[in-house]
């Protein structure tokens, strides 16, 4: 059906999460399972990576190799030149399944169907929505235009497109101004040969939403070499609570887009909000000032 891959660097916690809420989509749609570990030294991950063969193909990358400005391209050269499908859907370790499997499948069938190169299906912030989304071109399950059409990181891409236009650039030097440089170089290569509304379309109801539980606003990230924010586990093995069938067909009936808000049900606890209602964006820079912050190897809250 589709190739899955996730990409993956010390958050083991949010990693665990991600792939139990994907068993019921691979036991019935059975895709191709790659996942790279971009050199994580956080504790249990060397075993859980072990756990998940033979299901899952697992490249354990030297954590001696560890590039941060161009990790995240690396690993998606390698899963493009290993992909067995004619779609891949790539994920990073801080999303979580939240609908039905056959949702997602519905929506890779018809992304299948459409000339467009990409499709995004996670779930973003009210505001987002309203910038991005374009009119309706499939009815049900929803599909969208975008406004602004940037070829994105993550979500649903054809293969044949991804190998026709090359590897991402990986040598971009380690400082911060580089960072994201490789998207955004390969986002212009593909304008270059192709209609640029093409280049994206957007789920009305997405699939993904990421693990959003720092109590200020956002999720544990990595600089420096250090764990940054609050880094905590679920109440189960999932953060948020699935949605049901008929939750998925009302929103789907609805007239706009679906936002995160709309999507993700905290498992015990809560979303941070602004005043307007909308979830809170917790500045990243404000979080290295203020901390919490761990080392990589650590697995405790903060």
């Amino acid at each position: 059906m589709i190739t899955l891959a996730i990409t993956h660097c010390n958050r083991l916690k949010y990693l665990r999460a991600l792939i139990n809420s994907l068993q019921e989509f691979i036991l019935d749609y059975k895709p191709q399972l790659l996942l790279v570990d971009n050199g994580s030294v956080e504790e249990g991950t060397k075993e859980y990576l072990q756990s998940l063969a033979p299901q899952w193909e697992v490249l354990a990358r030297d954590t001696a190799q560890r590039n941060w400005v161009n990790d995240e391209y690396i690993a998606k050269n390698w899963i493009i030149g290993r992909a067995t499908h004619n779609v891949i859907l790539f994920l990073q370790d801080d999303a979580e399944l939240v609908v039905p499997g056959s949702h997602l499948a519905d929506l890779i069938y018809e992304f299948q169907r459409l000339p467009h190169l990409a499709m995004e299906v996670e779930g973003v912030r009210q505001v987002t929505v309203q910038r991005r989304t374009g009119g309706a071109i499939v009815s049900r399950p929803g599909v969208h235009e975008k406004t602004d059409p940037h070829f994105p990181t993550h979500g649903l891409f054809k293969t044949r497109i991804l190998r026709d236009a090359g590897p991402y650039r990986v040598d971009w030097p380690m400082e911060r101004m580089f960072w994201g440089r490789s998207e955004d170089e390969y986002d212009a290569r593909l304008k270059q040969h192709y209609v640029h509304q093409l280049l994206s379309c957007i789920a009305k109801v997405p699939c993904f939403v990421s693990i959003w539980n720092d109590p200020r606003g956002g999720y544990a990230f990595i600089r420096d070499g250090r764990r940054w924010g609050h880094y905590r586990s679920p109440v189960g093995n999932r953060y948020y609570m699935p949605l049901s069938d008929s939750q998925v067909s009302l929103l789907e009936e609805r007239a706009s887009p679906s936002t995160f808000l709309d999507l993700a049900q905290p498992e015990e606890w809560q979303i941070s909000t602004d005043w307007m209602g909308e979830i809170q964006k917790y500045p990243q820079v404000k979080v290295m000032e203020e901390g919490p912050s761990s080392p990589l190897e650590s697995g405790d809250e903060t």
